[in-house]
């Protein structure tokens, strides 16, 4: 035996240095690999440790032999396992052959072991790597994805919240608009091409922050000709506009689209994590005007959206489809595209592209990228002064799809050169011809230098071939053969494929690879593809063979075959359409095929035996339909066909809000206008929109748009279609409800004009076919019919004035009768999109001395725009009038003087944001002579702000009283009121365009149950008094006077009580937008005194107007009041300001902001992240509402306990909770459901958790249920039966994932009145509920569960649980630190920085607060790392060795909210060698602080708040308090401590029988579990109660009844395996004389040393 074991030994030796030398040595010949070697290596480690253990165990004959021999065959193998660990890992940071890297290739190996930042460029490098390597085939570099999710960009993209306009967000809603490329149409465009900007403090201090923008700036500046300046510098100066750009560190990463204010406008960049080159550039581009990449009508055909992952679904903004004018190709690779899984609800992707081969270049942009260069640059035509002398002719014509930049030169795509981009930078002597041109059908082979003799290519090596094919052919290419070296699973050496866009990077290709084909995309160009090869980057690495390539010209019929057919790694650029037949009946004719149709009438009646022109699409939302007589919903649609029998419609029941429905023509070329006539039918309360449109490759336009319901009639309409081609839509929107059926017949697209003007009630009376001069004449337009206008429209603006009697057809908008005789001239704003001009025009006039321009104006509507009248003339434009906004619902006479000149005059109307901005002119004269307005103080010009002081009797001057300033003394200074108290020059005004007036009132309203009863401050507020009024009518207080612009402070009292309360709205209104800052609807005041307070941060602009908007609801019960309003210079402050949510208000230089816990954001504090929708029954909407018919009962709402004693709760959880009242004269099974099938539209993409408190208190308790799913199929989730005592108890349901989901609570009376069931704060949160309750645990012991569970998702291993020491010597502990069995990561066979991950989400208790303790274990020479980290904050970390042994820690867990569920997670990092075990025991998680034995409670410091017991907050009825004297009442109580001078006790009088005070905590166990409890307690009095001892509901004491006037000792030896709840609860008896008493509590580890005497 003595002489076998060093044989074996010697044996074993010889195999580790075979082993080793051959992994190392022979690296290049693959003789093994080092993983392989490790698995060997480690197997005989397992097996040597298992036979020495083994032979242990058999014979202690030879111990002392075999413990030495032991030692010296462990300490041989260990030193060659050690030595060979160390040449492994000196072999991985070397790379092959030992060869130290440098240049590229080293560069490329320091980034994938993380050494990189990850906003470099090597990184965009790496993702664009697909490598075959090995096993490893088409696959990115390992790492990657994790090092690229860094990103700034990813950052940026996932924070991003562009803010919209009013407006913004009506055209995307309707898609009424469009834009040009991705620029907004709404967005005004910096039209000077000059955009001021500023940078505020919160990002200048920091420098680096500074060098960011000024990067930003710089790539507008090369590459663009848009300027960003400095706010008043001489450059900023020339700007025609007052708007600038202010740099913020705001809340996330944000900007307006366009040019929004008049003054500041803001882009946020949050530092740290918005403050980056892309992140910066991408919120500059949307400042300038332009919306996101995924945004783009086109989208459809390039990504893929997953709505099931994305945060909010379609109700996304960021995400959600407009129109727009696509002319440059869709770009993977721009700015403005997202990167793939942002604003994910789960980690996973939210955009697929359509071509996932270009995946990578989502998030790829450093900036401004090729084609967001030629957006800008067309979208600001930058271009403009490099044409020729007809203003449309490049100067230079820019070859292979490069373009013309603004500073004239041609802008060139990457690889190709010349001043046209006529030339390819290669070096043709070595890569051969640079441009390889290929007739149809013909193929060329390309290889890389040195192919042909078998390679090796040379390094320091770029060649660049551009193959081009004839126009409507493709350009195919087929890798033959590749050996491009590749090294680190990356490319040291690659080939670039740029075949989607010419100026696109394209995939870069490495490794061995055989038949894999490119096809070029046709969206893009087509005819051109762009092949890089790259040797030079990493040029010290060793060359490979090269490459074989095969590029061949295709038909355009060749592209379409099936993918199914073709080489599986072809990449196909189109797809093929298929139409979609009716679903009632089928159109009369089915188009299979859509050749172009050229200048053909066509016609659509419906009729069976017709053909029809129209079909449904595949890519919208539902499908028309063909009926005949009613549609099948009620009081909606048609009753019968216009003509004929059949008709086509839209049945919108069981549809979603906003869905589309299109029908369209084929392709349709006309050369000369044609008229498109039909007739529409929109009846119904909740009609959407009809639009009929024209989709054209030149730009879509919308011919025809109409909202809301216009009768239960057909009406008739035609529009005049101008040359064009493309293809006609009939768009069909369902509205809000279901009550919204549209419905089209009878539709004609016939040749010529439609000659008719159906919206005029006549023409203009005076046509003028042609324009001679007019001189000094005098000229009238009264619009009467027989008489003759001067004015006339014109043909280049963008709609018509019209004629009219009476009222204009558009509610709330334009006047009801003319100024003179029966009708006048008016522009219809319905249909037309904001900015669009009518224009009268007169003819050419010449006078030689003044004349007087005198007419009538009405300008009437929420949205007006702007009425100009202006003389247009060689010698120079005129303005003589210009007025903007609503002007009141009366006609204005105005005049001015014309002086000598020659011109046109025109009257130029300008449509507002929306269809209540009809604007009218009546009898316009211009006669000779001067007006003859004189001016002077008698007409007080200068206003009541101000004293007016004539100067001369031509002349006079405003001298503005205190606190006024500006021309008309018509701007505040400084703070404005409103208390509506009498002598107060209050700011606001009740608005002309309202339906109904604010008034001023002081104690109660008129109606009952609604309305103040006081003013909040003062003796007088103001309200609405909805009696008399219809649901929907408003009334508006407006600003009466001019702001200085700045920032403001607006703070009100609200009070909004009644049970049918509306809307009340704060609206900023600007010269171009209007903005919704503060909005509540319903009931938000529980009483008639309950005021409510509101603050908000304003940046007022000097002409905005200020709304202050209350909307009727649906009855009588709904006054709205206001009262003590301010509007204050500078941003609120903390004295102003309430942060909600445990948010703390901060005081900054600029006023106060709220720093909000983790789990709530909002500038307020009052959102809590995840949340979608709440009941609270406090202050704010409730997404439930009672069921009618559906159930007996009704849910009341009460802030006081029920009416039966000995039911329901004693005591509300906050403020106003709900119940049932199950009073006599019910019967048993009455039930009342709650329901958000009305008021709420809720659709879940993922798991989600409805949370809520219930208290189910009475001996005869009925059944509380929860019912979720999709509407009409809901299924019960949770329930529960019988009493559950008096209180309140929180419970988290799991809600599955839902399309249209409903939830419903249902509460059931028991068999008697003892069952009112009360429910509280119900919230529906986006994330899962945690599986988990306090407290947890994880002691790894068998058959315990443990809390934690292993990460499957984004770490490299797991956790394994073991009872003896690990396998690996010299690491590992080698026992538990509590029980048997504990959690280690084993570390053999990992890498260096693999992480292994325990993780759970967790609830948090009420007040937030819980204590995690834990023991680790730290041993080994190559130690790595551990760190704990909770709601992905670091709060322990350590690393290194620890020595061999166990180490306690205590964290307290502070700061969240009772809602909220963070992540905890334990991650163990393995560091530099196998010797890196961390291992981790005997986890405990509980409610409270920490604390840690021994602990004790004397109450000596006379607060109860220093003994470790709390009082319990949530379930008792009354608390414990100190005494350091004799209590207050007679017969009970102590007259003194048991020791010291304190006691606690319980105070009975005011009490009622059975009320119940505890002292409560959770406390730590020892590793034995064994611990000591003891204590004093005293219970004198007649009516003595009970005291009892609970240890997690488990009674371990209790005594009860009269123990005398003394001082008993108890000492009770408790027993626990975790963390326990630890309860004193004392009952109050049936009278006041049951004071409990407790003192000198003491807990400690171990038994009790004595036990009591008996």
């Amino acid at each position: 035996m003595g002489l076998l074991q060093p044989a074996v030994v010697l044996l074993l030796l010889l195999i580790v240095l075979c082993i080793a030398g051959h992994a190392v040595d022979g690296y290049n010949g693959r003789v093994i690999g080092k993983k392989e070697a490790r698995i060997v290596l480690n197997e005989l480690r397992k097996r040597h440790v298992s036979h020495v253990l083994k032979r242990s165990t058999d014979s202690e004959l030879n111990s002392e032999i075999d413990e030495e021999e032991t030692d010296v065959e462990l300490a041989m193998i260990e030193r060659e396992l050690e030595r060979y660990e160390n040449e492994l890992q000196n072999t991985e940071d070397k790379g092959p052959k030992e060869r130290e890297a440098e240049g590229g290739e080293k560069l490329i190996q320091e980034a994938l072991k993380g050494n990189v930042d990850p906003d470099s460029d090597v990184v965009n490098l790496l993702e664009s790597m697909y490598v075959d390597e090995g096993s490893r085939h088409n696959q990115h570099p390992e790492g990657i994805e994790n090092i690229a999710s860094k990103k700034g960009k990813v950052f940026g993209d996932t924070h991003d919240g562009h803010r919209l306009t009013q407006q913004q967000i009506e055209e995307l809603n309707q898609m009424n608009g469009g834009r040009k490329k991705n620029f907004l149409k709404s967005a005004t465009l910096w039209t000077d091409n000059i955009i001021p900007y500023t940078i505020d403090s919160s990002l200048s201090t920091d420098q680096s922050n500074v060098d960011v923008l000024n990067k930003a700036i710089q790539q507008f500046t090369d590459y663009t000709c848009l300027k960003w300046v400095p706010y008043g510098s001489a450059e900023a100066n020339k700007a025609s506009y007052s708007t600038y750009i202010e740099f913020i560190s705001g809340s996330g990463c944000w900007s307006y689209v366009g040019r929004v204010f008049d003054d500041k406008q803001q882009i946020s960049l949050e530092d740290p994590g918005c403050v980056s080159v892309s992140t910066a550039v991408h919120e500059m581009t949307h400042a300038i005007g332009q919306e996101h990449e995924q945004s783009r009508n086109d989208r459809d055909n390039y990504v893929t959206m997953l709505w099931s992952n994305i945060q909010g679904g379609e109700t996304n903004n960021n995400m959600a489809k407009s129109n727009t004018y696509d002319y440059n190709p869709y770009d993977y690779e721009s700015v403005l595209q997202y990167s793939l899984t942002s604003f994910s609800t789960n980690g996973q992707p939210t955009i697929e592209f359509k071509d996932r081969r270009l995946d990578f270049l989502a998030d790829s942009a450093t900036g401004l990228m090729f084609y967001d260069i030629q957006d800008i640059t067309d979208g600001y035509n930058c271009t403009a002064p490099c044409r020729g002398a007809d203003g449309n002719t490049p100067l230079k014509q820019c070859q292979n799809g490069g373009f013309v930049l603004h500073t004239c030169n041609c802008h060139c795509p990457d690889g190709l050169t010349g001043d046209l981009c006529q030339s390819v930078r290669t070096d043709p002597a070595e890569c051969g011809p640079g441009i390889i041109t290929l007739a149809d059908g013909e193929s060329r082979t390309i290889t890389s230098p040195n192919f042909n003799n078998g390679g090796p290519y040379p390094t320091g090596k770029e060649c660049v071939w551009l193959v081009k094919v004839m126009p409507g052919k493709f350009v195919e290419m087929t890798i033959e053969e590749m050996d491009l070296t590749t090294a680190w699973s990356a490319c040291d050496h690659w080939l670039e494929i740029q075949y989607n866009l010419i100026g696109q990077t394209g995939p870069r290709r490495c490794g061995k690879v055989r038949k894999e084909t490119y096809v070029t995309a046709l969206h893009g160009n087509p005819t051109l593809m762009l092949l890089k090869f790259d040797s030079a980057f990493a040029s010290t690495a060793t060359a490979g063979k090269g490459f074989n390539l095969t590029v061949s010209s295709m038909g355009g019929a060749d592209i379409t075959t099936s993918p199914a057919t073709q080489n599986p790694s072809t990449l196909y650029p189109v797809t093929s359409f298929q139409t979609t037949l009716y679903p009632v009946t089928q159109f009369p004719t089915t188009q299979t095929s859509s050749p172009p149709v050229v200048d053909q009438d066509l016609h659509c009646t419906f009729e069976t035996g017709t053909s029809c022109f129209l079909n449904n699409i595949n890519n919208d939302d539902f499908d028309w339909q063909i009926q005949r007589n009613n549609t099948p919903s009620l009081d909606t649609g048609p009753s019968s066909a216009y003509e004929g029998q059949l008709y086509s419609y839209i049945e919108t029941s069981g549809i979603r809000k906003d869905d589309v429905a299109i029908l369209e023509s084929h392709y349709i070329i006309t050369t000369t206008t044609f008229c498109l006539s039909f007739a529409y039918h929109m009846y119904g309360a909740t009609i959407g929109t009809l639009q009929v449109a024209i989709k054209s490759p030149n730009g879509d336009q919308i011919l025809f748009s109409k909202q809301y319901a216009q009768g239960n009639k057909w009406i008739v309409t035609s529009v005049d279609v101008p040359p064009s081609n493309g293809k006609i839509q009939f768009i069909g929107i369902r509205g809000s409800g279901y009550w919204s059926d549209i419905a089209v017949d009878d539709i004609h697209f016939m040749a010529g004009s439609c000659n008719t003007v159906t919206s005029f009630p006549t023409q203009f009376p005076t046509t003028q076919t042609s324009s001679p001069s007019v001189e000094d004449q005098d000229l009238h337009c009264t619009f009467e019919t027989g008489t003759s206008c001067f004015l006339n429209n014109i043909n280049n603006d963008d709609f018509d004035w019209q004629i009219q009697s009476g009222n204009t057809p558009s509610l709330s908008t334009g006047p009801s009768s003319a100024y003179e005789g029966q009708l006048y001239s008016y522009i219809e704003t319905s249909g037309k999109r904001k900015d669009d001009v009518a224009i009268l025009e007169s003819h050419y006039l010449i006078t030689t001395t003044t004349f007087c321009l005198s007419f009538a104006y009405h300008m009437y509507g929420a949205n007006i725009g702007s009425l100009q009248v202006a003389l247009k003339s060689p010698n120079g434009d005129q303005y003589l009038l210009s007025k903007q906004n609503s002007q009141g619902d009366k006609w204005i006479v105005t005049s001015v003087d014309v002086p000598p000149s020659n011109g046109k005059i025109q009257f130029i109307g300008i449509r507002g944001n929306g269809y209540w901005g009809d604007i009218a002119v009546d009898d316009i004269h211009f006669v000779a002579g001067s007006c003859n307005t004189v001016i002077d103080c008698t007409s007080n010009p200068c206003g009541p702000n101000a004293l007016c002081v004539q100067e001369t009797s031509t002349t006079y001057r405003c001298d503005c009283h205190p606190g006024f300033t500006g021309v008309l003394c018509d701007v505040v200074l400084g703070h404005a009121n409103c208390t509506f108290e009498k002598g107060e020059d209050c700011f606001l005004e009740n608005s002309n365009l309202d339906d109904f007036d604010w008034l001023l009132n002081s104690g109660k309203t008129p109606t009952e149950y609604t309305g103040p009863h006081s003013a909040k401050q003062g003796s007088q507020y103001a309200y609405i008094e909805t009696t008399g009024r219809l649901l929907g009518q408003k009334a508006m207080f407006v600003n009466k006077y001019t702001f200085e612009s700045g920032d403001r402070c607006l703070t009100f009292a609200y009070l909004m009580y009644g049970k049918t309360v509306g809307t009340l709205r704060v609206l900023q209104k600007t010269n171009m937008n209007t903005i919704e800052i503060f909005s509540k609807s319903g009931e938000h005041s529980n009483y008639y005194a309950d005021w409510k307070m509101a603050s908000l941060d304003i940046y007022h602009h000097m002409n905005d107007t200020i709304v202050f908007e209350a909307t009727r609801g649906k009855s009588f019960t709904g006054d709205i009041a206001l009262d003590d309003i301010k509007y204050t210079n500078g941003r609120c402050a903390c004295d102003q300001i309430t942060c909600k949510n445990g948010g703390t208000c901060l005081n900054k230089q600029n006023g106060g902001f709220c720093q909000c816990p983790p789990d709530i954001t909002g500038n307020r504090c009052e959102k809590k992240i995840g949340l979608m929708a709440s009941c609270t029954f406090d202050d704010g909407p409730c997404f439930l509402t009672d069921i009618n018919g559906q159930d007996t009962l009704d849910w009341r709402k009460a802030a006081w306990p029920t009416f039966d004693t000995f039911t329901g709760p004693s005591k509300p959880l906050d403020g106003f909770f709900a119940y049932i009242e199950a009073s006599v004269g019910l019967k048993p099974g009455d039930n009342a459901i709650f329901s958000s099938a009305t008021t709420s539209q809720l659709s879940l993409s993922g798991p989600s958790c409805l949370r809520f408190f219930y208290n189910m208190n009475g001996i005869e308790i009925g059944t509380l249920r929860v019912f979720a799913g999709e509407r009409n199929s809901e299924q019960k989730v949770w329930s529960l039966s019988g009493n559950q005592n008096d209180h309140w108890i929180p419970v988290a349901v799991y809600i599955p994932p839902t399309n249209d989901l409903v939830i419903r609570i249902e509460a059931i009376r028991g068999k008697g009145y003892l069952s009112d069931i009360a429910i509280d704060t119900i919230e529906l949160f986006d994330f899962p509920c945690p599986e988990v309750s306090l407290p947890a645990s994880c002691t790894f012991e068998a058959k315990t569960d443990c809390f934690l569970k292993n990460d499957k998702t984004f770490d490299d291993f797991d956790w394994n649980v073991r009872d003896h020491p690990t396998s690996s010597d010299g690491t590992g502990p080698s026992r538990a630190a509590e029980g048997n069995f504990y959690a280690f990561i084993e570390t053999t066979g990992r890498r260096k920085g693999d992480i292994a991950t325990l993780e759970r989400l967790l609830p948090v208790p009420a007040d937030g607060k819980m204590c995690l303790t834990f023991e680790y274990h730290m041993f080994g020479k190559r130690m790595g790392s551990l760190e704990v980290l909770f709601r992905n904050t670091t709060v322990f970390y350590e690393f290194g060795q620890k020595g061999d042994k166990w180490n306690k820690v205590d964290l307290n867990l502070n700061g969240l909210s009772g809602t909220a569920v963070p992540m905890l997670q334990f991650t163990a990092t393995r560091g530099c060698g196998f010797q890196s075990e961390v291992a981790i025991d005997n986890i405990q998680l509980y409610e409270g602080e920490c604390v840690s034995l021994p602990v004790s409670c004397t109450f000596e410091t006379l607060n109860i708040q220093d003994c470790f017991l709390k009082n319990d907050k949530k379930f008792d009825d009354f608390d414990w308090k100190v005494n350091d004297r004799p209590t207050s009442s007679g017969g009970t109580g102590p007259s003194r401590a048991a020791e010291g001078n304190v006691y606690a006790f319980v105070e009975t009088i005011g009490r009622r029988k059975g009320d119940i005070a505890t002292l409560e905590r959770f406390v730590p166990v020892p590793a034995d579990g064994k611990m000591c409890l003891t204590f004093e307690y005293h219970m004198f009095g007649r009516h003595m109660g009970s005291l009892e001892v609970l240890l997690q509901n488990t009674t371990v004491f209790y005594e009860f009844g009269d123990k005398g006037n003394k001082w008993n000792k108890a000492e009770l030896n408790l027993n626990s395996s975790a963390v326990q709840m630890l309860q004193f609860t004392a009952t109050r008896g049936c009278g006041f004389q049951s004071e409990v008493a407790i003192d000198n509590i003491q807990l400690y580890e171990g038994e009790c040393a004595v036990p009591l005497p008996t």
